[in-house]
């Protein structure tokens, strides 16, 4: 009997291929193959590499808390007491501004612009870091939440699908906007007249219930909606 442990990569369609030297004889032999995903150090160590950089103290508690195992449990209760510190301390801030008050935009930012900025895109970062300065208020909504942590989980790493909720709901740079019924009506002329997914229709919906000025994503099927003049959109390439 051989018990072997490796890493294999799995592909694009969930199938992964074994060319393995049993050291056995020729004939029939049982097989017990476990598969579970690989740690999540080197995805973590992804994340962290693409904000170490940045110097707003809520993506410093990211890189602290994704550098860190992810039953790290001392960890994750510290990131959540400096995020309380630093969310009173801006506790002045958290309201709504107007354009008088310094905020310029309120923009619409969907699960592509945070797919964007994990992946340490410049125009991204350059949006989250003016928003937390308090330049931008960047409206959310409850269905980005869902897809960011299929995002994560999809990659081994829930723990930091968890921590990025935590970071939202915290700083005064985002407003988590639940789906309501008004808005699930209204999606409905979108998803129809402009044939968007239904997700896509009901963040859309939402971005224009909350008075968006525009909207940043990486996903071109909403280049549809500049065309037709409903709202400027940016798309992150």
């Amino acid at each position: 009997m051989k018990t072997l442990t490796m890493e294999v990569e799995i592909a694009i369609d969930g199938r992964l291929h074994l060319d393995i030297f049993s050291g056995l004889p020729p004939g029939q032999a049982e097989v017990v193959l476990v598969i579970q995903p690989s740690t999540q150090r080197k995805f973590q160590q992804g994340i962290q590499q693409s904000v170490t950089q940045q110097t707003n103290s809520d993506l410093q508690h990211l890189a602290e808390i994704t550098s860190a195992s992810a039953y790290d449990v001392d960890s994750i209760a510290n990131l959540s007491e400096k995020a309380s510190y630093s969310a009173s301390l801006s506790k002045g801030l958290s309201g709504p501004r107007s354009k008088k008050d310094g905020v310029t935009m309120r923009i619409g930012t969907d699960t592509g612009f945070f797919v964007s900025y994990a992946n340490n895109h410049s125009r991204a970062v350059e949006v989250w870091s003016d928003a937390t300065k308090g330049a931008h208020k960047l409206v959310v909504s409850t269905l980005t939440v869902n897809e960011l942590f299929a995002y994560f989980y999809k990659r081994g790493a829930g723990q930091a699908a968890q921590i990025w909720l935590e970071l939202m709901q915290k700083t005064i740079a985002v407003e988590l906007i639940a789906v309501s019924v008004d808005i699930a009506a209204l999606s409905a002329r979108y998803r129809l007249g402009m044939q968007l997914a239904t997700v896509d229709s009901i963040i859309l919906a939402t971005f224009l219930a909350h008075s968006c000025e525009k909207m940043i994503s990486s996903d071109s099927d909403f280049a549809i909606v500049a065309q037709q003049n409903v709202l400027p959109v940016e798309i992150l390439k």
